[in-house]
């Protein structure tokens, strides 16, 4: 019972945490979803959330 893993099963990620002003939002979200768009299931999800004065 199982599935076996190997190497040619995997799919490559990446996971991006950006921090812009406000007003940068929509144009980050716009340009990294365009550049980061493969098609694959699970891509493209963008979370935007707010974060304190550093």
């Amino acid at each position: 019972k199982g599935t076996e893993y190997g190497v040619d099963n995997l799919v490559e990620k990446a996971k991006l945490d950006i921090v812009v002003f406000r007003t940068q939002v929509n144009t980050v979200v716009r340009t990294v979803g365009q550049a980061a768009h493969t098609g694959e299931i699970g891509d493209g999800k963008i979370f935007i959330v707010p974060v304190a004065d550093v």
